[in-house]
């Protein structure tokens, strides 16, 4: 990530904004998660993010602040029975931008996280997903999400869809928010409990 961060300074003359997009699944119950199950979706959705983040800090600091911004989801925000390691990766996530956007704060740069709900990826179509799900088929996933989804018509996100939270998050519009996870979930999130 160093050598990232260092090829983007150099080509094009800083770095203003990163996004640590790190998303890895092994689909497993609790009790049935391995040590490698844990081990490698903590170290692509957890260390992932603290790595990238890590690397971009300094240049950041040299440009006098900046937005770092990591992907969550709402597997992050509740309990998801079959998700084992990877719930909990993304609450990690959310508690490390918490500790990230105060110790950053004062050097102006911003530390949020978006949480994602359903999105149309091949990580969501999965049969993992589905199996976790007590599915079949990408119908019936449709049908049950979308049951749970009170905005539009649509059973999952697009991909841009997160992007354009992103992109508010590294605007002036969003130069004062910072330490939030913002859920981009066609509404589920309005069923949490708190």
């Amino acid at each position: 990530m160093e050598v990232v961060v260092g090829q983007v300074v150099a080509g094009l003359g800083g770095l203003d904004t990163v996004v640590a997009n790190a998303g890895y699944v092994r689909w497993h119950p609790f009790a049935d998660g391995t040590e490698l199950d844990w081990k490698s979706v903590y170290d692509v959705n957890v260390h992932g993010v603290f790595n990238t983040f890590r690397a971009a800090i300094p240049a950041l600091r040299q440009r006098g602040g900046g937005r770092l911004i990591a992907i969550s989801s709402i597997s992050g925000r509740q309990g998801v029975p079959g998700n084992g390691a990877y719930t909990s990766t993304k609450w990690a996530v959310i508690g490390l931008v918490k500790q990230a956007a105060i110790e950053l704060g004062p050097e102006k740069i911003t530390v949020n996280a978006i949480a994602p709900g359903p999105v149309d990826t091949p990580m969501y179509r999965s049969e993992g997903q589905l199996r976790s799900m007590g599915l079949s088929t990408a119908e019936e996933q449709d049908r049950v999400v979308g049951a749970m989804l009170p905005v539009g018509d649509k059973s999952a996100l697009a991909p841009n869809d997160i992007a354009d939270a992103a992109v508010f998050l590294a605007s002036d519009f969003a130069a004062s928010i910072s330490g939030i996870s913002l859920d981009v979930a066609l509404g589920y999130n309005a069923s949490y409990t708190s």
